[in-house]
């Protein structure tokens, strides 16, 4: 069992040192999907964007590889909040009274995606990939919510994409949290609950 195991480290090693490395840089925007509990606050999408290096690496003549990347991350979401101090108050039609607040959530986010490229890599090429996120926040918490971000959150992203000339990939993608992402206490109660970032991105990457 050991030898079996030996000689696939050693298969993928080989492989990993044939790989074709490019290096690049990405960007684009994401469309957050901001959910919270519903009893305490309600949520308003917002968009947000991402950028920073790339890299890719391809075994060759296999379509097969992953991608890795370090980006700047920031997704905003507008929070409605009852006024007043008693909690939840309406209006004389019954309309929920409340104020808007806006959060940033801003992240350093480290992509790890395996991939598969089928199709002319010289010409056009279609890409799928899948892979875990991680990320660490580098944003400050919001004190009128009592709003705390989690330090570090992992999430997973599985999207498409095509390849053109071998070097410009226009992508896009779901990132699904795992976890809630931060944690909050409403004003002036006791009531509180956690908030998740999950979010569709369209963006560019370009690979010299």
């Amino acid at each position: 069992m050991k030898k079996k195991f030996l000689i696939i480290f050693l298969v993928c090693a080989a492989q990993g040192a044939m790989a074709q490395v490019n290096f690049g840089v990405k960007g684009g925007i994401n469309v957050s999907h901001f959910t919270v509990k519903e009893s305490v606050i309600s949520s308003n999408n917002r968009t947000g964007f991402y950028f920073g290096p790339t890299m890719r690496a391809m075994i060759p003549h296999t379509g097969a590889g992953f991608d890795l990347s370090v980006l700047f991350d920031q997704r905003q979401g507008g929070v409605f909040i009852g006024a007043g101090d008693e909690g939840l108050q309406f209006d004389n039609k019954g309309r929920l009274i409340r104020e808007e607040k806006m959060v940033h959530q801003r992240q350093i986010v480290v992509p790890l995606n395996l991939r598969y490229e089928l199709g002319s890599g010289d010409v056009v090429s279609f890409v799928l990939f899948a892979g875990p996120q991680l990320g660490v926040n580098v944003g400050k918490d919001v004190s009128e919510l009592d709003w705390r971000w989690k330090t570090a959150d992992l999430s997973v992203n599985m999207g498409l994409g095509v390849v053109l000339l071998d070097h410009l990939q226009i992508n896009a993608n779901y990132n699904l949290a795992c976890g809630r992402v931060s944690d909050f206490r409403k004003p002036n109660t006791s009531d509180g609950d956690n908030g998740k970032f999950n979010a569709w991105q369209v963006g560019l990457a370009y690979f010299f």
